[in-house]
């Protein structure tokens, strides 16, 4: 169940400056940073949601559960006992984008959108990339600047996941609309696209 809280963002950021990096986070905000932290960054966000996600132990294919695959547990359940994550959504839509922290964990995922995904109330997120890439960037764009994506997916939207480099991009009409950014995903694993917007993930064989 989400449970989102009204609240109102008065802090004046240059957002054009903001870089978004999976290695470094939002605009000095790193990963693992906690809501205060970045409440002192960014002001109070527009709204907060609060919702439980389930953390599959071991590889998956389950899109959400794959996003959530690069959290390191120092102690890990039964093998296919799942582990609920409690989630905080800090959503910055004047800003243009959101932030997921994991209780316990910190600042896990960062959403950039605009108003062709999110619609009027939403503001076009106006920062980049390190590499460069923002709201309008082309796929051939993408794929120059980080290379083939571990998965890709073409339906309505087409989708570049890059599990190993922390980004996925969501294109419409070859134009990007979206893209996450979390921590680089494990290198241990490997990802099989099947070409059908499905992907298989294994644990790479120990020599």
């Amino acid at each position: 169940m989400v449970e989102r809280k009204e609240t109102k963002s008065t802090k004046v950021i240059d957002l054009a400056t903001l870089t978004v990096s999976a290695r470094y986070g939002l605009g000095g905000v790193p990963f693992g940073a906690s809501k205060d932290e970045i409440i002192a960054r960014y002001g109070a966000p527009d709204g907060i949601e609060e919702f439980s996600l389930p953390l599959q132990n071991g590889p998956v294919s389950d899109p959400k559960a794959k996003q959530l695959g690069s959290i390191e547990s120092t102690e890990r359940p039964e093998r296919n006992v799942p582990t609920i994550l409690k989630t905080s959504r800090l959503l910055y839509s004047s800003k243009g984008f959101e932030l997921d922290l994991i209780e316990g964990t910190g600042l896990n995922e960062i959403r950039c959108y605009g108003r062709a995904r999110m619609g009027l109330f939403a503001r076009d997120f106006q920062g980049m990339t390190e590499d460069k890439l923002r709201m309008g960037s082309t796929v051939s764009e993408v794929v120059k600047a980080l290379g083939s994506p571990d998965t890709q997916i073409k339906s309505r939207d087409e989708v570049l996941d890059y599990f190993h480099k922390g980004y996925s991009f969501v294109f419409e009409d070859s134009k990007l609309i979206e893209f996450s950014v979390k921590k680089p995903g494990n290198p241990n694993i490997e990802i099989k696209d099947l070409g059908n917007g499905s992907s298989i993930q294994s644990i790479k064989a120990t020599k």
